[in-house]
């Protein structure tokens, strides 16, 4: 194992222990938890692809790193944005579907 491969190890390693204490701890408040994962997330993005854009990394890490079982749905925030280009005719059901969003509904982020 080379100098690089066995820091890049010990690092995603300290990510680990770190999350788990972040996890664990009720004293955090939810908001910080959720900027300390994207922080973390943009940190193991340019690890594992250097040379790429934001956006591409993001997308990268997802599809190679995860087992995560909706990475290729697209977010009711997604669809929010793109609407104005969905045909006249069908943007009426999925604003429906975007406004009964539970985190929308249940003023999950306010």
């Amino acid at each position: 194992m080379n100098y690089k491969t066995n820091s890049s190890s010990i690092l995603i390693e300290n990510i680990k222990n770190y999350l788990n204490y972040i996890n664990g701890n009720k004293n955090i408040p939810s908001i910080c938890k959720y900027l300390t994962y994207f922080s973390v997330f943009d940190i193991l993005g340019k690890l594992a692809f250097p040379k790429k854009g934001h956006c591409e990394r993001y997308k990268e890490l997802i599809n190679y790193y995860s087992s995560w079982k909706y990475k290729s749905y697209i977010s009711s925030l997604q669809l929010e944005c793109i609407l104005e280009h969905i045909s006249k005719e069908l943007r009426p059901l999925i604003k429906v579907k975007i406004d009964n969003n539970p985190l929308i509904y249940n003023n999950y982020f306010q």
